[in-house]
């Protein structure tokens, strides 16, 4: 399963790129949007509308799932309206089991745990498993601006860590717990422990899908998203991603443009520049013959030197 990533600056055209390449892609396409701004099917221009964190046929071979953080009460919330813990554990399906764990430490100790991000990743983690078990050829993610991607990374790693720790270190975590909530206790020391190594699994095998994804920067020929760029690849590269080239959107033929360029030059990455088409906001008709033809130019990068 080949994975693309789509990163930069928000409106240079992120959407776009992501979109046009797996417009123009063989085999069976999926493209995910993880940008909050889920643009993705306005600029498919779809008509139909999508469900939330599901994989949807959009046309022949390209499917599409817009991911976003699921509604769920929080165990405090849970409780003071009755509910008993099976009630609170049927809202985390599938690889959604993480998050209960963290929604824990923070309501009982106070642990400070980014939540809507760790939500947001566990439905990509669930997406990518099932992405992978229908057997999709491609996987196209189009992720939030610089510090959404950042957020992404860094819970990819600690998530793993987390659970990790609760199997092997969480005894105090427990006892502390159990004093209080003893019913809850026993559930993290038996069922929830025990699926710690399914949950972990997955975990790892999204981590790798996303460490060794193909990262594309996408920008404008203005110096400002040029030198975000350089901000986003510090990130993919800590992570351990590899940057595999350079988008250049909307460009008008100008001088400062050439002039601006010139510092990807210097990258020695491959790149590739597409001008500015007015066409693609104002005829749905010519939409998809564009996407398809922006496509093949994005996919150049990836063509031996």
């Amino acid at each position: 399963m080949e994975t693309t990533i789509f990163c930069g600056k928000g409106g240079v055209g992120k959407t776009l790129s992501a979109v046009s390449l797996a417009s123009s892609l063989q085999g069976k396409v999926g493209i995910i949007d993880y940008d909050g701004g889920h643009s993705v099917k306005n600029t498919l221009g779809m008509e139909i509308e999508i469900i939330p964190n599901v994989v949807q046929p959009i046309r022949e071979n390209l499917y599409a799932v817009v991911i976003e953080s699921p509604v769920y009460k929080n165990i405090t919330e849970a409780k003071e309206a009755g509910w008993k813990l099976n009630e609170y554990l049927e809202q985390f399906i599938g690889n959604l089991g993480i998050i209960p764990y963290a929604d824990m430490l923070h309501e009982f100790f106070g642990v400070p745990t980014d939540i809507p991000t760790l939500q947001k990743f566990a439905v990509l983690v669930q997406t990518l498993a099932v992405m992978q078990q229908q057997d999709f050829d491609h996987i196209i993610i189009d992720v939030e601006p610089t510090a959404g991607l950042e957020r992404l990374l860094s819970n990819a790693n600690s998530t793993v860590r987390s659970l990790r720790n609760l199997k092997n270190k969480g005894t105090v975590f427990l006892t502390l717990l159990g004093a209080k909530w003893p019913d809850i206790a026993g559930y993290l020391k038996g069922d929830y422990i025990k699926n710690i190594d399914s949950y972990t699994s997955d975990i790892e095998s999204a981590v790798q899908i996303i460490k060794n994804a193909r990262y594309i920067l996408v920008c404008t020929p203005e110096r400002g998203p040029i030198n975000q760029t350089f901000e986003v690849r510090a990130i993919i590269e800590a992570f351990g991603g590899k940057i595999y080239g350079y988008v250049v959107n909307n460009l008008r033929g100008e001088y400062h443009e050439r002039q601006n360029i010139r510092v990807i030059e210097e990258q020695r990455l491959p790149f590739v520049c597409l001008k500015r088409n007015q066409e693609i906001h104002n005829r749905l008709e010519v939409l998809h013959p564009i996407l398809l033809q922006t496509g093949k130019e994005i996919s150049k990068i990836f063509e031996p030197a």
